[in-house]
């Protein structure tokens, strides 16, 4: 049998209890859905989402702090929102 020592399992459970806070919240959850369809701007994330650019922003830096967003690659003073996991490929590559 193996045994995870004391620290690694509290680890682990610790990164389980941040992913699903991260992911208890229906906003959070309708932004996931609309990233994983395509990268955008928290801007552009709002107006597909319905909601406030502040709320956006906020459920944003939510959900990376869950770890389920990558770091965002600057581009100008908006960078995109991305989820994390390989691009999808496109029909006809």
């Amino acid at each position: 049998m193996y045994l995870v020592s004391t620290e690694r399992k509290t680890a682990l459970l610790t990164q389980f209890a941040r992913v699903g806070k991260a992911l208890g919240n229906p906003a959070r959850l309708q932004l996931l859905d609309l990233l994983i369809q395509a990268e955008r701007s928290v801007e552009a994330l709002a107006a597909a989402a319905g909601m406030p650019v502040g709320n956006t922003s906020a459920q944003v830096r939510a959900l990376h702090a869950g770890r389920p967003l990558p770091g965002a690659v600057r581009a100008g003073a908006h960078p995109p929102a991305r989820r994390r996991g390989r691009p999808r490929r496109l029909r006809g590559q």
